[in-house]
C-alpha cells in the first residue's frame, strides 16, 4: 500500500508541476510584510517602462553617433578610359580621401591621367601619377558655426533632453506605484477594522441570543443585534473586495526579471507608516526643483538647442568665402630624389566666394527661431512658478497633515476608552444594544479615518518627492 501510494504522489506531481508553472509568480515576504521599499526595489529592476526609458538614452546615444558621422573621412575613387580606332583617347584613375575637421577639411589625392585628347588640365606629367596633399578653410560663414557642427551640438544636448524624459517617465511611474501601495494599506487597514468589529459583533449576537433564552433580555434586543450584525457583514466583505482589488492594482506596476508579471501573495500585508519629520527642508527641495526637476531640464536644453539653431542662422547671414591650398608632387619611379613638396612651386590654390542677395531665407529662420526662443523663457518662468506654488501647497498640507494624524490618534484612544466604559455597562444591564453599536460604530469610524490620513500623508510625502523631480530612482 505504501508503494502504491507513493506511485499515485509521484503521478499527481508530474501531472500538476506544468500546470503550476503556468500561474504567475506571487510575491511573498518572509516576515509577511510587504514594505514600499521592497516594490520601489522591483520596479526599478524589471518594470518595463524602466526598461522603456533606457532604451530612449540609447536611442538618444545612436543619434550622436549619427552625428559624429559628418565627421568621418572619405575615400573616393574614380576611373575612366576611352579608345577608339587604336587610339587612347584618355585614361582617367583619380584617388581621394577627404578627413573633414571641426573647422574646414584636410585631404590627400592621387592622379594617374593620361591619353592623346586628354585635357591638357588634367595632364599628369608623369606616367606613375601625381600626389597632392591639400586644406580648405572658411573665413566667414561657416567660420563660427556650420550645419555639421550645429547637427552634433544638438545630438549632446538632445541626449540631455532623452535623459530628463527618463527621469520623468520613472518618477511618474514610481509616483503612480506609490499611490498604489498606500491605497491598499488603507483598503487593507479597513477591512481588517471591520473584520474585528464583525468578529465582536458575531459574538456579542450570540450572547445576546443565550440571554434572551435565559430571560435577561428582551425579544426585541436580538433583533436590532441582528441588524448590526448583518450591516458588519455587507460592510466587511465590501472592504474585502476594496482590498483585494487594490492589491491586484498595485501586483500590476511589478514584474519579474523574465519579464513576467509578479501577483503579490494574499497573506503579504502593508507596512505601518511612519512620519518623515524633516529630513530634508522645503529650501531643499525648491533649490533642488529649480536646478533638476526633468520638465525643467528639457525646457533649458530645447533651449540650448535653439540657441544653437540662431548662432547657425546668424553665422548664415555671412558671405560664403572659402580658401583652398594644396602641394603637389609627382612621382617618378625612375629617380631616387623625385619631386619634393614645394610651396612655392608645386601648388594649386582656389577661393570660393557666394552672397544670396537678399537673405530672405535665412533671415526668416532667424526670426522664428528668436521667437521660438522667448516662447521657451516664457514657459520656462511659468512651470517655475507652477511648480513652486504647488510644492508650496503640498508642504503646507503635509504639516497640516501632521497635526491632524496626532489629533485624530488621541480621538481614536478616547472613542476605544468610551466604546469600552458603554461595552461595561451593558455587561452589567446598564446600557443597550444600540448604545454599544453608536460607540462602536463611532469608534470604527475614527479608525478609518485614522487610517485614511495616513494614506492621504504619504501620497503628499511622495507629491513633495515627485514635484521637486524625483530621487535618482532609475539606475541608467
Amino acid at each position: 500500500m505504501r508503494w502504491k501510494a507513493f506511485a499515485i504522489s509521484i503521478f499527481l506531481g508530474c501531472l500538476f508541476v506544468p500546470l503550476m508553472a503556468q500561474i504567475p509568480s506571487t510575491l511573498v515576504p518572509d516576515a509577511g510584510v510587504l514594505q514600499w521599499k521592497d516594490i520601489e526595489t522591483l520596479i526599478n529592476a524589471n518594470h518595463p517602462v524602466i526598461k522603456q526609458a533606457g532604451l530612449s538614452i540609447d536611442q538618444a546615444r545612436e543619434d550622436l553617433r549619427i552625428s559624429r558621422g559628418g565627421f568621418d573621412p572619405k575615400l573616393e575613387t574614380k576611373y575612366s578610359r576611352k579608345e577608339f580606332k587604336e587610339t587612347t583617347y584618355y585614361n582617367i584613375w583619380e584617388g581621394k580621401l577627404k578627413v573633414p575637421l571641426w573647422l574646414g577639411e584636410v585631404r590627400g589625392g592621387y592622379d594617374k591621367n593620361l591619353g592623346t585628347f586628354l585635357n591638357p588640365e588634367r595632364t599628369t606629367p608623369d606616367q606613375d601619377g601625381q600626389l597632392s596633399f591639400g586644406v580648405t578653410l572658411p573665413l566667414l560663414k561657416g567660420l563660427m558655426t556650420d550645419p555639421r557642427r550645429n547637427t552634433l551640438r544638438q545630438a549632446q544636448a538632445f541626449q540631455n533632453i532623452a535623459r530628463a524624459e527618463q527621469r520623468k517617465m520613472v518618477n511618474k511611474l514610481m509616483f503612480e506605484a506609490n499611490k498604489a501601495y498606500w491605497n491598499w494599506y488603507y483598503f487593507y487597514r479597513q477591512a481588517e477594522y471591520l473584520d474585528s468589529a464583525y468578529q465582536l459583533t458575531s459574538i456579542r449576537f450570540e450572547g445576546i441570543k443565550r440571554n434572551i433564552r435565559l430571560g435577561e433580555l428582551p425579544a426585541v434586543d436580538s433583533v436590532e443585534a441582528k441588524i448590526i450584525l448583518q450591516t458588519r457583514s455587507i460592510q466587511l466583505r465590501e472592504a474585502r473586495v476594496d482590498a483585494q482589488n487594490a492589491r491586484l492594482i498595485l501586483g500590476t506596476f511589478l514584474w519579474s526579471a523574465q519579464n513576467e508579471p509578479i501577483e503579490i501573495a494574499e497573506q503579504a500585508i502593508p507596512e505601518q507608516p511612519e512620519l518623515v519629520g524633516e529630513v530634508e527642508g522645503f529650501e531643499w527641495y525648491l533649490q533642488r526643483l529649480r536646478l533638476e526637476h526633468p520638465e525643467l531640464e528639457k525646457l533649458r536644453y530645447k533651449q540650448t538647442q535653439m540657441k544653437l539653431n540662431e548662432r547657425l542662422y546668424r553665422n548664415q547671414l555671412l558671405p560664403q568665402v572659402d580658401v583652398s591650398y594644396d602641394l603637389i608632387r609627382n612621382i617618378d619611379t625612375q629617380s631616387s630624389e623625385g619631386t619634393d613638396f614645394r610651396a612655392t612651386e608645386n601648388y594649386k590654390v582656389g577661393l570660393n566666394f557666394s552672397f544670396p542677395i537678399l537673405l530672405r531665407k535665412t533671415r526668416g529662420k532667424l526670426r522664428q527661431t528668436q521667437f521660438k526662443i522667448r516662447e521657451n523663457e516664457f514657459d520656462q518662468a511659468q512651470t517655475t512658478r507652477s511648480l513652486e506654488i504647488s510644492l508650496l501647497a503640498l508642504d503646507n498640507s503635509l504639516q497640516n497633515l501632521e497635526s491632524l494624524i496626532a489629533q485624530q490618534a488621541d480621538m481614536v484612544q478616547n472613542y476605544r476608552l468610551l466604546y469600552r466604559s458603554e461595552l461595561r455597562k451593558f455587561r452589567v444591564g446598564e446600557s443597550t444594544v444600540f448604545l454599544v453599536n453608536a460607540r462602536e460604530s463611532k469608534l470604527i469610524e475614527s479608525q478609518i479615518k485614522l487610517i485614511a490620513l495616513w494614506m492621504k500623508y504619504k501620497k503628499t510625502d511622495a507629491e513633495i518627492i515627485y514635484t521637486a523631480g524625483g530621487p535618482d530612482w532609475f539606475t541608467q
